[in-house]
């Protein structure tokens, strides 16, 4: 990959148009994840891309969040991105509690759809683990009541974007 800056960013655009949050997360086993194409940071294709790969997890609106940040040591030249997901989903329930254990025992890939209908590739080389899961159960009747989880990867290259011609042959 070249080093060399080609270009810049330009924040304004005239509209104030971004929506946040997350609407899905599709999650698979990063092992049905096999030699991706990728080019200009969009992710077209990979072998096995076929539906019912993914799974849908849909949170609650304004519940869950999704990133990537830079970690950069300059002294030693290295980098990488740190991935995270973070999902929250309500009630205590066996089911929820049985695909959360699976999710802690295995390495994913994940899709996300943002708010803007935008979908975004995490953990398409190494994959992502479940680093954190917590259950609870709130004090008062207005509490949170549920279960928080965090999937986190590292990456030698930033999230990315998932073609439509992919999502469309992953039937998401």
């Amino acid at each position: 990959m070249a080093c060399n800056l080609t270009g810049g960013i330009n924040t304004f655009n005239g509209c104030k148009d971004g929506v946040e949050s997350i609407t899905s997360i599709y999650l698979t086993s990063a092992g049905n994840v096999v030699s991706p194409t990728y080019s200009g940071g969009t992710v077209s294709n990979f072998t096995g891309a076929t539906s019912g790969v993914y799974f849908e997890f849909k949170p609650r609106k304004n519940t869950s969040s999704f990133g990537s940040k830079a970690v950069v040591n300059a002294q030693n030249g290295t980098s990488y991105f740190d991935q995270s997901i973070t999902l929250q989903f309500d009630k205590l329930d066996v089911a929820k509690r049985n695909v959360i254990q699976v999710l802690a025992q295995g390495t994913l890939n994940a899709i996300v759809k943002d708010g803007n209908s935008n979908y975004w590739m995490l953990g398409m080389i190494n994959g992502l683990d479940l680093t954190e899961s917590t259950f609870e159960s709130g004090v008062a009747k207005g509490d949170f009541s549920g279960y928080k989880i965090v999937l986190n990867g590292k990456e030698a290259s930033e999230m990315y974007a998932v073609a439509s011609t992919l999502t469309t042959s992953l039937g998401i």
